[in-house]
């Protein structure tokens, strides 16, 4: 994670990824927040830089220099749900407000079709299976 936030200078809010980790009740929990800080790197540095890191539930969300909101997830597989809906419609607004563009989903893994059809309904830019863009061989 080090290494990680390392890269990352410039970047506003980045001990948030910190904090965070300090409250991982598991070593389960640890590697999500690992993960998802590497693959947050993986977008600062290989598809556009980061202004600035803001909390969201138990992980972080980051936003560009034009306020777009991007959303960088180390999952497998998420199903649509109440709380999926809950947290993509409250970015939503969010992202209403920041007048950037679209927000953006980069998902290590995929979503089931219904998760995928209401995000993209609600406005979001969703890309899966993201390992080899956020994290690729050099």
């Amino acid at each position: 994670m080090v290494a990680a936030l390392d890269s990352m200078q410039g970047v506003d809010n980045l001990e948030l990824y910190v904090k965070v980790a300090l409250q991982a009740g598991n070593p389960v929990m640890a590697k999500i927040l690992t993960e998802s800080a590497v693959l947050t790197a993986g977008y600062h540095k290989h598809v556009a830089p980061l202004k600035r890191l803001a909390p969201m539930a138990r992980l972080a969300r980051a936003e560009k220099d034009d306020g777009t909101i991007v959303l960088v997830l180390p999952n497998d597989h998420i199903i649509w749900s109440e709380m999926v809906a809950d947290v993509a419609g409250s970015l939503i607004e969010k992202a209403k407000i920041s007048n950037g563009e679209e927000p953006e989903i980069w998902a290590l893994g995929d979503f089931s079709a219904l998760a995928l059809s209401k995000l993209e309904g609600m406005g979001w830019k969703v890309h899966t299976n993201v390992r080899s863009q956020l994290i690729p061989r050099e």
